[in-house]
């Protein structure tokens, strides 16, 4: 079996130990898979599915987080695997690596908890605010589950927060936010109702909507 297709692979086996997946993971190395790209694969796999005892197994084989963990956090935070993003962040993972991709990809799934986590441990919100607020309005994770109506609401739950937590409104992303999302403009008007922001803030995302309303 190609590395490439094990996230596929295992909903076909929900009988599986993880010493079952181990064992799987061993003999593609035994059978001439690189043991370093086994590694960085299977760790960002583990760290989606939340798996932190598979992360564990695959520290304690020599999987290198300083090279591979940034993949493995924003594959974390893609995935609501806040077990994962702890354990990665305990282990000396740097929040704010990869060009805080990890951040940016917990906002576009739109959970809160996740964005908590690592704002809590320092994600440099201010360094990608712009594209975390565009990534908060255009997002869609949940497209085969959800309809449109609920995304609405999270969106503006997640731009409140975002906004809550100090990042700067750009004017230039959320009009490339109403360009990009067709929805993107109620998001906007009912993030300006949040409790908590500043009249300021609150004030803008109302001036955008003004702006806004007569092309709709």
């Amino acid at each position: 079996m190609h590395l490439r297709f094990l996230s596929e692979a295992g909903h076909l086996t929900p009988e599986r130990s993880n010493a079952d997946y181990q064992r799987v993971l061993l003999r593609l190395v035994e059978g001439g898979l690189s043991h370093g790209e086994m590694l960085r694969v299977a760790l960002a796999q583990a760290a989606g599915v939340d798996n932190t005892d598979m992360l564990g197994f695959l520290l304690a084989e020599g999987a290198d987080l300083r090279a591979d963990g940034a993949c493995a956090l924003e594959a974390a935070a893609t995935n609501m695997a806040v077990a994962a993003l702890g354990w990665l962040l305990d282990h000396g993972v740097p929040v704010n690596s990869g060009d805080c991709a990890a951040l940016v990809a917990g906002v576009a799934s739109l959970d809160e908890t996740t964005i908590e986590t690592l704002l809590a441990t320092s994600a440099d919100l201010h360094a990608c605010d712009a594209l975390a607020v565009r990534a908060a309005l255009t997002s869609r994770p949940y497209a085969l589950d959800s309809c449109e109506s609920d995304l609405i609401d999270l969106r503006a739950d997640m731009l409140a927060l975002l906004l809550r937590h100090g990042a700067r409104l750009d004017h230039a992303a959320l009009t490339a936010a109403v360009e990009d999302a067709a929805n993107a403009t109620q998001a906007i008007e009912e993030a300006a109702g949040r409790e908590g922001l500043s009249p300021n803030d609150a004030e803008l995302l109302r001036g955008l909507v003004g702006q806004a309303s007569p092309a709709d």
